[in-house]
Order: structure tokens, then C-alpha cells, then sequence
């Protein structure tokens, strides 16, 4: 084959697919400030009548999403915070790194790959639902 001995440091990425992303999801559990991650009027949004918007939908994945790995990575978002400290007894400010991995916002994932995560925490949600009456 022509192709064989192609050095592999000279190939090209390959283009991220949608069904690459494994999401780790938690629909029980609480964020840290105490609120759940996902109620029963969540159910809603995921009703045929229901418009679902992007701002909804991304809500509702950061509060749900609590890991999401591409190619064996897991994808962090670093923000940048200002930190207030005294020195000498002077108030000062510096910027300090965080990165966080819940959610999906600034994680750089492909709208199909959000709508393929969405449909799927519905499709569980009912079934958790409909398994509990």
C-alpha cells in the first residue's frame, strides 16, 4: 500500500466526532451550593410541546454533567478569578486560575454532541420517572 510508511507525527488530526464525548451525568446528587442537579419539573423541558432553548439547555447540562472526556481526556474549563489578599497590611488583588470540570460550557463540545447527551438524560429521566409510579 502506498500509505504505509507515512510518518504518523506528519498526519493530520482527525476532526473531533460528536459520539467521541463520553459525558459522566448526576441527576440525584446536589451542586455545591446545596440545590439538587435536576428536579421533576425538568421533565418538562423534555415534553414533544416543549421549546427548549439553547440557554435552557445549557443550564440544565451544567448542572447535570459532571465529567466530560474526549479520547481518554477529561476536558476542564479554566475560568480566571480575582483573589483578594493582604500583604504588609495592604489589600491587594491577583488573578488565580480555576478550572472546573463540571458542566459543559467552554469545553469546546459540537452542538450535536449536546443535543445526542440531551435527548439521552431525558430518555433516562422518563424511564426513572415512569419506573418510580
Amino acid at each position: 500500500m502506498p500509505y504505509e510508511n507515512v510518518p504518523t507525527e506528519n498526519a493530520l488530526a482527525l476532526p473531533v466526532q460528536a459520539n467521541e464525548y463520553t459525558f459522566t451525568i448526576d441527576l440525584h446528587g446536589t451542586l455545591p451550593d446545596g440545590t439538587p442537579r435536576s428536579t421533576i419539573d425538568d421533565l418538562d423541558m423534555f415534553d414533544a410541546e416543549s421549546k427548549v432553548g439553547n440557554k435552557q439547555l445549557l443550564d440544565f447540562l451544567d448542572r447535570v454533567v459532571v465529567k466530560v472526556v474526549l479520547r481518554g481526556e477529561t476536558l476542564v474549563t479554566r475560568k480566571t478569578v480575582q483573589e483578594t489578599y493582604e500583604e504588609n497590611g495592604e489589600s491587594k488583588t491577583r488573578d488565580q486560575v480555576i478550572e472546573i470540570v463540571d458542566g459543559v460550557r467552554g469545553k469546546g463540545i459540537p452542538y450535536d454532541g449536546l443535543k445526542r447527551i440531551f435527548a439521552a438524560v431525558g430518555q433516562a429521566m422518563k424511564e426513572a420517572n415512569n419506573a418510580g409510579n
